[in-house]
């Protein structure tokens, strides 16, 4: 299983908020291998995981989804090989 990046996002729930988060990735050339959005009240939660996504450039995506105004959190794990 190879290394995956995983993003639990939790944002705003306002219309352009996924297409916000799915650009800073492909603006980078990743294609997320799932993503996953759940609307909750006021909040939109994101799941987004992708695969072979070195840990430093994990850190730099969650930092630049955290300055979105439209998010509120923005957690980054690890998991595979």
């Amino acid at each position: 299983m190879a290394r995956q990046a995983h993003f639990a996002i939790r944002a705003e729930n306002d219309a352009d908020v996924l297409c916000k988060l799915l650009n800073l990735f492909a603006l980078q050339g990743w294609l997320p291998a799932e993503v996953h959005a759940v609307q909750a009240g006021e909040w939109l939660q994101v799941d987004l995981r992708i695969a072979g996504m070195p840990e430093q450039r994990g850190e730099v995506m969650a930092e630049r989804m955290r300055s979105l105004v439209s998010v509120a959190t923005v957690e980054l794990a690890f998991s595979g090989c």
